[in-house]
């Protein structure tokens, strides 16, 4: 005998997140507002920031409680939301109007640097420098400049230490 579904499938989590929309006092919505979510027993902490929409979303949090929301906004008086618990598969949305009364002012910007950060940027991860010396005497199959990543001991086919190939970054000049 054959049935056939067509019901919803949702997936089983074992955790819960928090969703919501921040608006202005004209109930417009605020883009690139920041919302921290903390956990005040466990001290975990997570941060987004609100879409052009003024919706932001939290996914996947630990359960348990006490957790704050806290949302600013340069121009507006930030706002604390505490005394939230999570339960598991609670989605529970919080929505914030911002004021701009009681506001902090924004004086000024001081940039500071020391004089080791002039000259090389290091390199992040793993990499290997090619020179054109060392292309000039090395044999690469039909002068591809991609099989010049075969010179590199980090490789292993298409892929440069593990990665997958879609992540890899060339930079030839």
């Amino acid at each position: 005998m054959l049935t056939l579904y067509t019901g919803n499938a949702y997936a089983q989590t074992t955790q819960a997140s928090f969703t919501g929309k921040i608006t202005d006092s004209e109930n417009k919505p605020l883009t690139g507002a920041t919302v921290l979510v903390k956990n005040e027993s466990t001290g975990f902490t997570a941060s987004t920031l609100s879409n052009t929409k003024g919706d932001f979303v939290f996914k996947e949090l630990p359960l348990g409680g006490p957790y704050y929301l806290l949302v600013s906004h340069v121009g507006f008086a930030e706002q604390k939301k505490p005394g939230y618990t999570l339960n598991q598969g609670d989605v529970v949305t919080i929505n914030a109007a911002l004021k701009t009364s009681g506001a902090k002012e924004l004086t000024g910007v001081t940039v500071t640097a020391t004089a080791g950060s002039k000259g090389k940027i290091e390199n992040l991860g793993a990499a290997t420098a090619i020179s054109s010396r060392l292309m000039t005497r090395m044999p690469v199959n039909g002068r591809n400049f991609s099989n010049l990543m075969d010179l590199s001991p980090l490789t292993r086919g298409g892929n440069i230490a593990g990665q997958l190939g879609s992540s890899t970054n060339y930079t030839i000049d």
